[in-house]
């Protein structure tokens, strides 16, 4: 097709990733005109800094078994809970999702280094809370099945679904 765009994977990724990224601030912004005033772009960048670590902990432990290393998180990070590395169906999945991992980890470089003193912190993270039944559930005496748990979850458990989908729809969960 003549003039048709061509993009990359990784081109088609951050694309995206800035697409949900202007939806979701825009939203922030529009909801209350005078919150928008309050917000200056070191909240932003800080708020994008904490999605960003969640991120590339998840697909670092997803692909590699590890989370981010110490150089990357400050001082006083939170402790990160759950997440395991997976076995993914194909040689091609695993290094897609190699690369979006290292692409997380990179935004997190990048946050830190533009934010220098202002950065914050990697918060505290717990991957298997949802793949636990809650105290009302527990009282109740009602538990979630596995099937139940993986529908509803966001733990590193469902990175394990990456290896019988294709990559996008893992995406689709943030």
């Amino acid at each position: 097709m003549q003039g048709a765009l061509h993009l990359s994977r990784r081109q088609s990724l951050q694309g995206l990733v800035v697409l949900g990224a202007g939806a979701a601030l825009g939203g922030i912004a529009r909801s209350s005109p005078v919150l928008a005033q309050d917000i200056s772009d070191e909240d932003i960048f800080r708020f994008a800094l904490n999605l960003e670590y969640m991120e590339a902990e998840y697909y670092l432990r997803g692909t590699t078994g590890m989370g981010i290393e110490a150089a990357d998180v400050g001082s006083k990070p939170g402790d990160v809970v759950g997440g395991k590395q997976v076995s993914f169906e194909t040689p091609a999945i695993g290094e897609f999702m190699q690369e979006v991992a290292e692409n997380e980890l990179a935004h997190v470089r990048f946050y830190r280094k533009t934010l220098g003193t202002d950065a914050v912190d990697r918060p505290a993270i717990d991957f298997d809370a949802g793949s636990r039944p809650s105290r009302k559930r527990r009282a109740s005496g009602r538990t979630l099945t596995p099937s139940a748990t993986k529908r509803t979850s966001f733990s590193a458990g469902c990175c394990s679904r990456m290896s019988a989908s294709p990559p996008m729809p893992v995406l689709r969960q943030f």
